[in-house]
């Protein structure tokens, strides 16, 4: 769904950290289980000409908490976590955008499912968006029945800083072969995997 990376540097809203040149030098988290999320956080930096953080093993889920006690400087994750994640870091939190321009989320169906199944599913998360869209206190209320630690407040500034990555003027979850050529080509060379053909990832409904 997202038609452009929202790939973000989390950092805690008191840091000196401003911009992505700031980030160079500073403390990044990587888990073993989320590793790709630096990873491509640091080819971004790359891609700009700027050097990369000190990477700084952590374990599992504790990215947020590392972030808290302060000894990390920088978490990866995208902007629409961030909701989540402040609560457990125990912190405020700022974060900067530095995702590349790529597809960053999708709706995944296996080869088995019936095409029209998968067009109903499509067109029923792409107008669940649009009702967002249009009425983005309906989902808010949602929101914080699931997650009670996170205020109205929060959840409205982080649908802000999602929708600029859902909402492109391109239609709502629509994709090409050419974007998903780009996009293939770039996570590849990041994680030093064979790029497949768009054809074998993903195909109209």
């Amino acid at each position: 769904m997202h038609q452009r990376s929202p790939l973000a540097a989390i950092v805690a809203a008191g840091s000196d950290i401003g911009c992505p040149a700031d980030l160079a030098g500073r403390r990044l988290a990587r888990s073993a289980a989320t590793g790709w999320l630096p990873d491509e956080l640091v080819a971004c930096l790359a891609e700009r000409g700027i050097a990369p953080p000190e990477i700084v093993p952590v374990d599992y889920g504790e990215p947020p908490r590392a972030l808290g006690r302060g000894t990390v400087d920088i978490m990866a994750t995208f902007l629409d976590t961030t909701t989540q994640q402040q609560p457990t870091s125990g912190i405020a939190t700022r974060s900067i955008h530095v995702g590349h321009e790529i597809y960053a989320s999708g709706l995944v169906a296996a080869d088995r499912v019936p095409g029209d199944v998968v067009s109903r599913m499509v067109l029923a998360v792409r107008a669940a968006f649009e009702h967002q869209q249009r009425e983005p206190e309906l989902g808010i209320e949602e929101f914080c029945r699931r997650f009670p630690a996170t205020s109205p407040v929060r959840a409205r500034e982080t649908w802000d800083l999602l929708a600029p990555f859902v909402f492109t003027g391109s239609s709502v979850g629509s994709m090409d072969d050419g974007r998903w050529t780009e996009t293939l080509a770039w996570l590849a060379g990041v994680h030093g995997l064979g790029v497949p053909s768009p054809s074998a990832v993903w195909r109209q409904p």
